[in-house]
């Protein structure tokens, strides 16, 4: 390291890094140990030697919207004596053109630094491309584990063998029933609450039928979706102290029942149009891949309906969440509405102003939740 001071990410990386002591071997920390260390943060194998020198020289930089490593790297650089204080870590993060510490981040890396407002953690706000790139990049290496060998390539069928072993060994036992549990809730999603959309009903009673499955599916699946959404384990929730309350569970129950029945109304609407269109009936696995909707927005507005309601009121409580209360009983209201009225939601005049009112307040609540998140960037 040259007398003169740092200019840019990688030069300040290396600084911090020389300044952090090997928690194994003691001395300074190596590239090759600064990258198993930022592994283990991230559950991950782990970056090679080469890569944090890329990172030091300037050839490669991590993404920015790959937030997660930004934060487990800082955290890494902390715990071992290179980053001494939050204002450094934000001077090191803006020296690459990141953003500094959220207020998470900060009670996360540094416990002893004062919180301020609540923020959702970038740690978990992983970007399915970022994830999906740091997937691949392990698999790379494992592959090329695999392939050569002191050298010499194996034999493909061994390549084969031993790919499909090391992708088993992380399937665990508890991973394997949530993911059993996830294809029930869309199986019983797609089993119960789809029959009411095969219109025309022949009579009555296969409407009454239909009706009785579509309640009994709008009522089960989101209190499933809700309780295969994990709130103990989250680290935000950790720190705000409601990981294990029963206000929070409150809530994310809440929330799977609104999003599960927004996500059907949208699955009513594209219905609806394709009857009056005459399109036919769809092929059963294109209707299988559709129930899955209503389940990805149960699931996502479990997780997001306690946050917003910690962002708007501070705090959780059980009476500011009565309006939700009517999304558990949405089901029995959509269910006696279609079983009495369905003749009049297929006629045209009825059924494409309903397509129009949820296209409407579709738009509307997009353009709702960019205007709050621009509030809370502007804010942050």
């Amino acid at each position: 390291m040259s007398n003169s001071s740092p200019k840019h990410f990688g030069e300040w990386l290396r600084y911090y890094r020389l300044r952090c002591i090997d928690p194994k071997k003691g001395g300074k920390l190596t590239q090759q140990g600064l990258g198993e260390l930022l592994g283990t943060e991230l559950g991950i194998e782990g970056y090679t030697g080469a890569a944090v020198s890329d990172w030091e020289r300037g050839e490669s930089q991590i993404n920015k919207d790959n937030r997660p490593v930004l934060a487990s790297l800082i955290k890494v650089l902390h715990d071992n004596g290179g980053l001494k204080t939050p204002a450094e870590a934000d001077k090191f993060l803006l020296s690459g053109k990141y953003s500094p510490l959220d207020e998470i981040e900060k009670l996360l890396i540094f416990p002893d630094a004062p919180p301020g407002l609540p923020s959702r953690p970038s740690i978990e706000r992983l970007p399915i491309s970022s994830l999906i790139t740091q997937k691949i990049s392990i698999l790379n290496q494992d592959i090329k584990s695999l392939v050569i060998e002191s050298g010499e390539k194996r034999h493909w069928t061994d390549v084969l063998l031993r790919l499909l072993g090391k992708f088993f060994e992380r399937w665990t036992a508890e991973k394997v029933i949530q993911l059993l549990l996830w294809v029930t809730v869309w199986l019983l999603t797609w089993g119960l609450t789809f029959p009411i959309l095969d219109w025309p009903f022949d009579n009555r009673e296969q409407a009454w039928k239909a009706t009785v499955f579509y309640i009994t599916g709008t009522l089960t699946s989101p209190a499933l979706t809700a309780m295969l959404t994990q709130t103990r384990r989250s680290k935000y929730w950790q720190a705000q102290n409601l990981a294990n309350t029963l206000i929070l569970r409150f809530y994310t129950y809440l929330g799977a029942y609104t999003g599960f029945h927004s996500g059907y109304v949208m699955v009513l609407a594209g219905a609806l149009l394709g009857y009056f269109l005459r399109l036919g009936p769809l092929h059963h696995l294109i209707v299988g891949i559709v129930a899955a909707w209503p389940v990805l927005i149960s699931y996502a507005a479990a997780r997001q309906v306690p946050y917003n309601q910690l962002r708007a009121y501070g705090r959780l409580r059980f009476k500011d969440g009565a309006i939700f209360m009517v999304s558990a009983l949405a089901g029995v209201l959509w269910g006696g509405l279609i079983y009495t009225y369905y003749p009049w939601i297929l006629s045209p005049r009825i059924g494409y102003i309903l397509v129009l009112i949820v296209i409407g307040l579709t738009a509307v609540s997009f353009i709702i939740q960019n205007r709050r998140k621009r509030i809370h960037n502007t804010s942050h």
